[in-house]
């Protein structure tokens, strides 16, 4: 086993991690809005107010 270069080994799994969790949420936005789409239209309406 040898040293290959130096990587940013603390900050690659926090990147792994962030992707994963916003792939996650936008495959469980997505489902939901094909599921429910008169509660996610309801939902969009309010949240764009803000």
């Amino acid at each position: 086993f040898h040293e290959v270069s130096v990587y940013p080994k603390k900050e690659l799994p926090f990147f792994i991690l962030f992707t994963a969790g916003l792939c996650s949420f936008t495959a469980m936005l997505a489902l939901l809005t094909h599921q429910f789409p008169e509660l996610m239209g309801v939902f969009a309406k309010a949240v764009s107010i803000y």
